[in-house]
């Protein structure tokens, strides 16, 4: 569902000229990047991370499942979110980019999807669920230090 609002991140900054106004102010691209990809995360990760406890206590999840389950979504959404803003960043100029960006977005994603859910299914399970949220963890910091650094790099391309 996440897929389907990313096209709206800087197409209608592009469409209006104020992308090109934000590129040429004093403000690093990446910085504007972060800082949209923080913002849609607030808006879609950040009630969803609240309330999965609530939600999978109503399914019947108990015990531990019931902490790593936010854990995995506290770490892998705002992962998520930072590559789709890459590929809406490639796709800005697009028309169409729908398509092209979850075909970006959806193999690169697979990684923190896998790990979320094995991390979920060993918490159920009864068993220590540390190494997959780690493994979210490293993808999350690896996320935060170069993904915002390319969006602002696909952001100047696509402005030219």
């Amino acid at each position: 569902s996440m897929l389907l609002s990313m096209p709206l991140l800087f197409q209608p900054d592009r469409d209006d000229g104020t992308l090109d106004l934000m590129l040429l102010s004093a403000v690093d691209p990446a910085w504007l990047a972060l800082a949209k990809a923080g913002a849609n995360w607030c808006v879609f990760g950040l009630p969803l991370v609240l309330l999965s406890p609530l939600l999978a206590a109503s399914y019947g999840m108990e015990g531990t499942a019931l902490l790593v389950l936010p854990a995995t979504l506290a770490l892998g959404t705002p992962a998520l979110i930072l590559l789709a803003t890459v590929a809406a960043a490639l796709t800005a100029g697009l028309r169409r980019g729908v398509g092209l960006l979850a075909l970006l977005v959806l193999p690169l994603a697979l990684p923190v999807l896998l790990f979320g859910v094995r991390g979920t299914e060993l918490a159920l399970d009864g068993l220590p669920a540390g190494a997959p949220l780690m493994m979210l963890g490293a993808f999350l910091l690896v996320a935060v230090g170069l993904l915002p650094w390319a969006a602002g790099a696909a952001l100047r391309a696509t402005a030219n």
